[in-house]
């Protein structure tokens, strides 16, 4: 007897599926998650930029004033960084969980579907194979965030890359 090869699919192909089947009704719900992640790659950004002025203002005139500002400035930037992240993980997992409850019911109702002499095989598959599906989805949607946060983090990394080299410049000129 030969054991067949089991069938490889393309994960492309498989990526399309799921959004074409299950993710795409969500997509309002991704957007959303993909504004938080930008705002909080942003906060990160202005973090970066608010370096300036506390060197600048700050450590070298010793303004008072200018401490209170920045630290709130900066304290601001952090709290916003933390709720625009929290937001976009309760988001995205609210898309996750919910595209994930679409299968299971898909699922279900193909289960219901089956043939009645066939139905104890196919529950004992389905019930070993059934986290291994949705683990196929939950990595498809993380992969598709990351590819998309990987983007946005270039996209910002840019100005901030631009902004430590001057930085760096400033510290290394011979100040006595």
């Amino acid at each position: 007897m030969s054991e067949e090869a089991p069938i490889q699919t393309p994960p492309t192909r498989l990526l399309g599926w799921l959004w074409k089947r299950y993710l795409r009704k969500y997509w309002k719900l991704l957007t959303v998650a993909l504004v938080f992640m930008a705002l909080e790659s942003s906060m990160t950004a202005g973090f970066a930029v608010m370096m300036e002025p506390l060197f600048d203002d700050v450590f070298s005139t010793d303004d008072r004033g200018a401490l209170l500002r920045v630290g709130l400035i900066v304290l601001a930037l952090f709290f916003f960084r933390a709720v625009s992240s929290v937001a976009q993980k309760v988001v995205l997992n609210r898309a996750a969980q919910r595209s994930m409850a679409d299968i299971r019911q898909d699922m279900l109702e193909h289960l219901m579907r089956l043939a009645g002499e066939s139905h104890e095989r196919t529950a004992k598959t389905l019930a070993s194979s059934q986290s291994g599906v949705v683990f196929v989805e939950y990595v498809a949607l993380l992969t598709l965030v990351t590819v998309i946060g990987s983007v946005s983090v270039v996209g910002l990394g840019i100005p901030l890359l631009r902004l430590f080299r001057f930085a760096q410049m400033v510290l290394s000129l011979p100040i006595p």
